[in-house]
Formats: C-alpha cells, structure tokens, sequence
C-alpha cells in the first residue's frame, strides 16, 4: 500500500482521523545529521575508535532498544540510550546532559527529511477538514525535540496532537499508546460518539498489529 492508495481512502471519508507513524513512514533521518554526530561522538574519546564502531554501537543498541519496547518492556529516555551506547564503545568521564544537548542541537541544524508522499497526502486530509496526529515511538531524539523539528521545518503541516513514546511514558504496540489516540481523539471530536481512526505506519508489528489489537484500523504503508 502507497500514498496513493492512502488518498483514496481520505477520498471517500471514511475516517474521521488520521494517525501518523513518525520514523520510517513521514520521516526520515538526515545523512547528515547521522555524520555529525559521529564526528562529535568520535571527538569525545581519549582512544581511537573508529566510525563503524560508533555506528554498530547505535545498530546494536537502537536494535535492542526497539525489541525491548516490543515486548512491553520500561520505556527510556535519549539520555539513558546513549548512556547505553558510550557503555558499549567505553567513552567515559562525560556529562551526559551536555552531550545530548548538543547532538539535539546538530539533530535541530540538520533536521529529518520527510516524504514528498506524505505532504501531499496531508494537504488532502486538511482540504477534507479531518483531523490528524503522530503516535509514535522515540529512541535516540526525544518527542520534544522532534516536535520543535516539526515547527521549525514543516510549520504548513499542522497536527491536532502528537503522541512520543519517551512523552507519554508507553510505547507501539502496547494498547495504552493507542488508548491516548483515542482518548485525544475524542476530545477533538466531542460532538462524535465514536470517531473512526487510521493508524499509518511501515512496521507490521508496532503500527499494524497494535493499531488492530487496541480496536483501530490499520494502513500498512511500505515507503
């Protein structure tokens, strides 16, 4: 399923909202804010270490991290990830909270790249009046800095909300993420008894299987 399928489906208006997956479905991380990271991750070592080390450390525990949440495991922030990540390439005597603020900042300086796809098809869902979100899960950048991304480089697509996993302390595909959709879902459409709501996403497990499990439809789109 594409964007163009998508479309029809806002066509016909069968749904009365829209939720959005973030990562791999609307965005996408800019190569070069993943390169400046690496150079300043590198920089903060008293020992050599190359930049394949850094990137299998971020593989290794950003692949982790995602089967944990999966599975219902407790949720962390950016900070305790990349505690995880200096762990596992031994950089040690650092500030964590300077270091996270500073690759937030690079991550602010080169902001995601996101889906021409996706644009258009929102433009759409805002010409048809429905209402739309993100109801996502967050690892390395925090909801809140993904939030001010999203003003500072998309300000003509507005959501009604936007639900991070690392924000909202519960994580896709658990049902309490999707509970929150709805529950804010319903404030905006006070006047609908049971408003109708699509999940989108690309991962079959989290965006499909969750949305399905806790009582939403699901649009499986594969970028």
């Amino acid at each position: 399923m594409n964007w163009i399928d998508l479309e029809k489906i806002i066509e016909i208006e069968k749904y009365d909202h829209y939720s959005f997956d973030f990562w791999s479905t609307i965005a996408f991380s800019n190569p070069m804010f993943k390169k400046k990271r690496m150079d300043y991750i590198v920089s903060l070592s008293t020992k050599t270490i190359t930049f394949s080390e850094v990137e299998n450390a971020f593989l290794k525990i950003g692949k982790s991290y995602n089967q944990e949440m999966e599975e219902g495991g407790p949720i962390s922030n950016p900070i305790e990830l990349y505690e995880r990540v200096f762990m596992e390439l031994d950089i040690i005597n650092i500030n964590l909270y300077d270091v996270v603020s500073a690759i937030d900042d690079v991550f602010l300086s080169f902001p995601p790249l996101y889906s021409d796809g996706f644009i258009k098809t929102h433009n759409l869902i805002k010409e048809h009046c429905i209402s739309s979100s993100i109801t996502s899960n967050t690892a390395f950048i925090s909801g809140k800095i993904i939030k001010r991304s999203l003003v500072d480089n998309l300000p003509f697509v507005s959501f009604d909300f936007a639900l991070f996993s690392d924000l909202e302390r519960c994580a896709k595909p658990g049902k309490e993420i999707f509970s929150l959709l709805k529950k804010n879902t319903g404030i905006i459409h006070e006047n609908i008894e049971n408003p109708k709501i699509l999940h989108i996403g690309d991962n079959q497990k989290t965006d499909v299987f969750g949305a399905i499990n806790a009582g939403l439809d699901a649009f499986h789109i594969k970028i």
